[in-house]
């Protein structure tokens, strides 16, 4: 009786595989051919496909490449290569069992990013206390200064690095301590991040709200705790409000209005709105910017983007450099309220002949780019089912009208409102026609 033929370990690279393929299928094919030892297959979020390695023993490299190009079945369109002279999984596994004691050896050097990362975080913590202790005895809003703001968000990003580094070094990919480990790993980034945006406020509130309603594209452990900072949005006191007004309009408060509500109706990341009684009896709404926004805004994105492309160098994986570059090209336009205004009366006009849709009508006299003062119109938000069933709204109603509404912006006239949440689009019942209102607000961004 012949004696077996010893099998060695082949490392194969295996890329564009679809997302239908579940990992158990890519087994089973390697597993016709020989033992499968290990697969790690990532899902790349920028080419929707999986990709990555598996290692199969076989008897030698030459009969593994002959039996993966005769057989027909091809994992629907997926490229599988033998790789040579690569990393045998032997070596792989040495490197998982003594990670950091000879891993740039057994070539990764992802032990040695993580070590930089940790001396990045000491010394961006060292800054901040090093500025806050400064800035105290300045009294001063440590907020104000650039270093302390970068200091804060490159301590975090690399602590959030170095755990998903660090975290599943003795964990088999796959399994079920991997999942909830995981989750676990996300979930407390996730947290980090969101203590991040609350502390630089400002720019990073609004990435991480956009972050936040990402659901198709980023695990639901990052959605569902950036959501929340939807509604812990930053508030600027009056002082600070009458100061933004005392400089763009050139006049105090009292002279303007009858009276200026001092609670805001509304915060959110950028600016926020408050109800005021003008001295002919009108009602208005006056949008006013958070007074450091301005200032800070190009340097908060700068700040992101260096770090997105420090982590983009880390995990190659992580492509979000097109978040960075849709702030940069859009949070001018969003801080530029005299923008916000020539939109709202753009589309007013646009879709003059809905005449349920309701656009506040702009005061450009007491606009500015940091100022805009508009008609002040009363609703419920779209989601609020309890308060259309309270005032007598047909909710299949409102949805037509939406459909209608946004159908036309983005087929017949290409300039479509990028914000409706529900905050931002409103419905009533007109106290005069008695006819059902939608309240469309925030124009600062259309597409």
């Amino acid at each position: 009786m012949a004696a077996a033929v010893p099998k060695k370990v082949f490392e194969v690279f295996v890329s564009k595989i679809p997302w239908t393929i579940a990992m158990k299928e890519v087994r089973e094919y390697f597993g016709q051919f020989g033992q499968v030892k290990k697969c790690l297959l990532p899902f790349d979020k920028e080419t929707g496909f999986h990709r990555g390695f598996c290692w199969v023993g076989f008897t030698s490299e030459d009969a593994l490449i002959n039996a993966l190009q005769k057989d027909p079945h091809t994992l629907e369109g997926a490229k599988i290569q033998v790789q040579k002279n690569r990393r045998s999984f032997a070596a792989v596994e040495r490197s998982k069992r003594d990670r950091c004691h000879n891993v740039w050896n057994q070539g990764s050097n992802k032990c040695l990013m993580a070590g930089r990362l940790l001396k990045v975080s000491s010394v961006a913590t060292a800054l901040v206390a090093t500025s806050g202790v400064y800035l105290y005895t300045k009294q001063l809003d440590p907020n104000d200064l650039s270093l302390v703001r970068f200091g804060r968000a490159a301590a975090a990003t690399a602590v959030i690095s170095y755990d998903y580094l660090t975290a599943f070094r003795n964990v088999e990919p796959g399994s079920d301590e991997y999942s909830a480990l995981k989750s676990k790993v996300h979930l407390r980034s996730a947290e980090r991040l969101r203590s991040l945006c609350c502390a630089n406020r400002g720019t990073f509130i609004k990435v991480g709200q956009h972050l936040g309603a990402l659901d198709y594209l980023l695990p639901g452990e990052y959605t569902s705790t950036l959501r929340v900072l939807h509604s812990r949005a930053p508030q600027s006191s009056m002082d600070q409000i009458q100061q933004v007004i005392r400089e763009d309009l050139g006049k105090e408060m009292s002279e303007l209005f009858v009276s200026f509500e001092e609670t805001p109706q509304g915060a959110a990341s950028l600016a926020q709105v408050h109800r005021a009684v003008l001295h002919d009896g009108r009602i208005v709404a006056v949008k006013v910017q958070h007074p450091k926004v301005q200032s800070q805004s190009s340097k908060d994105i700068l700040v992101m983007e260096v770090l997105v492309r420090a982590v983009h160098w880390l995990f190659p994986d992580f492509a979000f450099m097109w978040l960075v570059e849709e702030a940069k090209k859009n949070m001018p336009l969003e801080l530029d309220f005299l923008n916000e205004g020539r939109n709202a009366e753009k589309v007013a006009k646009m879709l003059a002949h809905f005449s349920f849709l309701k656009v506040p009508q702009i005061h450009w006299d007491l606009s500015t780019k940091r100022i805009l003062t508009m008609e002040f119109a009363e609703g419920g938000q779209v989601n609020d089912r309890d308060y259309m069933r309270r005032h007598g709204i047909n909710v299949n109603k409102i949805s037509e009208d939406l459909g209608k509404m946004y159908s036309e912006m983005i087929f017949v006239h290409g300039f479509v409102h990028c914000d409706p949440h529900p905050g931002n689009v409103l419905v009533r019942v007109c106290p005069h026609s008695k006819k059902t209102h939608i309240v469309l607000l925030d124009h600062g961004l259309y597409q």
